[in-house]
């Protein structure tokens, strides 16, 4: 099986510089990754250009990376083989676009009546319009050559649990859109239930991040023959921020050198539980950026880059 490992970084909470992204593109290319994933929307922030959003200014800001800047960055990563995966997440984890949603389109309401922060994902015809326009956008703008991807979130969905048909066909509905446009689609694991799983698109990806109580285990879902990548929350995830010492970077490095292998997943009652299926599609370490607002360039990289190289060397154990 052609395994693929990768990073992804949260330019959503903070900005990140086309700098910091060449740096880490840079470094993936050395350790022999496959990948970098760009999670640019979430509650806090939009990190690219978007038409539809009116975000589309033409000169270098630091709220979001300009059209020319993605593409910049997709050929200089292509160059050096690594892909360029869009991150998209809906229908939770989307306040601050639907907000400029509702100033720039205020006839059309398209967040639930019960949070602010998520989709209406329960038949909302304008909602999944306003959805593939946003993804209309990004498919664009993401072209590259290989294949394509795209992330399209499903995760901390409020009452995916208990609406579990109305969520599915949301997914099922924005999946087969990202399929038509050349993409793969993938979402994240914690919102499917075993009926779910039965009716998922069967070309959905599942980015495995942690077991939920009581949820799928990554077992489960490998034995669905569909690709399962391993995002496991405790030995290949990491939250940069001020309080971050040289030493306590260096120890994480060592942690992920000991603990994280591409058959261990986080389950709820052990976050390193070894898969017995083989059939792995790959591996991403994460870094969620919601506490380094208050890191320079230099010193987010600091953090950043010796715990790419530890999740690289031990990617394919």
């Amino acid at each position: 099986m052609n395994q693929q490992h990768g990073v992804v970084i949260d330019c959503a909470r903070r900005y990140c510089s086309v700098d910091v992204l060449t740096a880490v593109i840079d470094e993936l290319a050395a350790g022999k990754g496959d990948f970098l994933q760009l999670h640019f929307s979430d509650n806090e922030g939009y990190g690219i250009a978007s038409d539809y959003l009116a975000l589309n200014s033409g000169e270098t800001n630091p709220d979001y990376l300009t059209q020319q800047e993605v593409t910049g960055l997709i050929h200089y990563a292509n160059d050096r083989n690594i892909q360029v995966i869009p991150d998209f997440d809906v229908p939770a984890h989307s306040k601050y676009w639907l907000e400029r949603h509702q100033e720039l389109y205020p006839q059309h309401v398209i967040q639930t009546d019960f949070d602010e922060t998520v989709v209406d994902y329960f038949g909302n015809e304008a909602a999944v319009a306003a959805v593939k326009q946003m993804i209309d956008d990004i498919t664009a703008l993401f072209q590259q050559r290989g294949l394509q991807r795209l992330v399209i979130g499903a995760d901390e969905v409020p009452g995916s649990g208990s609406y579990q048909q109305d969520y599915i066909h949301f997914i099922n509905t924005i999946a087969d859109y990202v399929t038509e446009q050349g993409y793969t689609p993938a979402i994240w694991n914690d919102g499917v239930t075993t009926d779910g799983l039965k009716s998922l698109a069967p070309n959905v990806e599942i980015l495995y991040w942690q077991q939920p109580e009581q949820g799928l285990t990554a077992d489960e879902f490998l034995s669905s023959q569909r690709a399962v990548y391993n995002y496991n929350f405790y030995t290949a995830a990491f939250l940069p921020n001020v309080q971050r010492s040289e030493q306590a970077v260096h120890e994480q490095a060592a942690y992920i050198k000991n603990q994280h292998r591409l058959t261990r997943f986080c389950h709820h009652d052990d976050p390193y539980y070894a898969a017995a299926a083989s059939n792995i599609a790959g591996s991403a370490m994460t870094f969620w950026n919601e506490e380094a607002a208050g890191l320079s360039d230099e010193e987010l990289l600091l953090q950043l880059v010796p715990l790419i190289r530890a999740f690289l060397q031990t990617a394919r154990q």
